[in-house]
């Protein structure tokens, strides 16, 4: 009985000696790419519904207004309080610069000149708040691009849906 609690002892001993000298960092898993793809999605549909905008203004105001308008629905009422918690100047700065833009169109024929600096303020702050939102490693991840794309695709084919009048 002493000599197996000895080899009971010196085994424990040297399972914590041996647990006390690795150096292996553990590292927690975040489920946030989703999280990610979904603001990286509607990042990137602020950017086409204004320059689609830009593009219609000169041809047909009311279409370009249209795109305009629903450049406020990408962005949630959670995403900028995440933005306002990492950087309260990039949230305001977002909120009124996309204000901005729609209220562009609130004139009979806005300008194009107008509109174009507009959407490159956009895309301006839209840059700084994806830097400040996202990780690098969430951008630099595979599956979150292309969650994405499928966002984007699953956007677009809502679009032509609609617009060949068919509503889900």
């Amino acid at each position: 009985m002493n000599n197996q609690f000895r080899f009971l002892f010196l085994g424990l001993m040297l399972l914590v000696a041996y647990n006390l000298n690795t150096n292996i960092p553990i590292f927690a898993h975040t489920f946030s790419g989703d999280e990610s793809a979904s603001f990286l999605s509607g990042v990137e549909m602020i950017k086409i519904e204004s320059q689609l905008a830009a593009e219609e203004v000169a041809a047909n105001v009311s279409i370009a207004k249209d795109h305009a308008d629903q450049i406020t629905e990408h962005i949630t009422a959670n995403d900028t309080k995440e933005i306002n918690e990492r950087n309260p100047r990039l949230a305001t700065e977002l909120n009124s610069t996309l204000t901005d833009f729609v209220n562009a169109f609130e004139s009979e024929s806005p300008s194009e000149s107008e509109v174009n600096d507009k959407v490159s303020n956009i895309s301006d702050v839209l840059s700084e708040v994806v830097s400040a939102r996202i990780d690098q490693e969430q951008l630099d991840n595979v599956t979150v691009k292309a969650l994405v794309v499928n966002d984007l695709v699953g956007e677009g084919l809502k679009h032509y849906g609609s617009a060949l009048g068919m509503e889900e």
